[in-house]
């Protein structure tokens, strides 16, 4: 649980270093993207399905407008790969795919500014709803456990993503 806590906090840096949101020095700046490499590898290693939203989110998130963001696309294509098995079943995959596509779309279309409370708002809205579902069990009902695993880390990983939002905006004062 501490990596894909860790993965979703130096997501959220990375992201608001690229975007200018905070400024860091060079040295800090490539000191995040090695560690968030590091730490993706670890979240990922042995689990297809976390190496496959990455690489979906990746392909489908318009955050590839960076070279860092594009030279991860391989690098979740290869650990795909790693963790490749005759066990991965594409049914509940297209599922956990397109529930992420859905959101990504919502997202973009409701709000296409970088940074507001709505957006915030609308990522709690998520995180929680999607905390409902897991703590009351519903998700196991439809869902075979490795892809219980799966949702449950990015699930933690998109809780400290929101989580550091909140802190970064709120001690940079860009709320808006």
């Amino acid at each position: 649980m501490y990596q894909e806590a860790l993965l979703g906090v130096l997501l959220k840096l990375c992201d608001d270093v690229f975007d200018k949101t905070i400024s860091v020095s060079p040295v800090v700046e490539e000191t995040l993207k090695a560690l968030l490499v590091v730490v993706f590898v670890l979240v990922s290693a042995g689990d297809f399905y976390i190496a496959c939203g990455v690489f979906f989110l990746l392909l489908l998130n318009a955050k590839t407008d960076t070279a860092f963001w594009k030279a991860m696309i391989p690098v979740a294509a290869v650990l795909m790969v790693l963790n490749y098995s005759n066990d991965i079943h594409i049914g509940p995959l297209f599922v956990y795919l397109s529930a992420i596509a859905a959101v990504l779309y919502m997202e973009d279309k409701a709000f296409p500014e970088e940074t507001s409370t709505k957006k915030i708002l609308f990522r709690v809205f998520i995180v929680g709803a999607f905390s409902v579902i897991l703590a009351n069990g519903y998700i196991k009902h439809f869902t075979p456990g490795y892809l219980v695993r799966a949702g449950t880390k990015a699930f933690t990983s998109a809780m400290f993503y929101a989580a550091t939002s909140v802190v970064i905006l709120t001690l940079t004062d860009k709320i808006k």
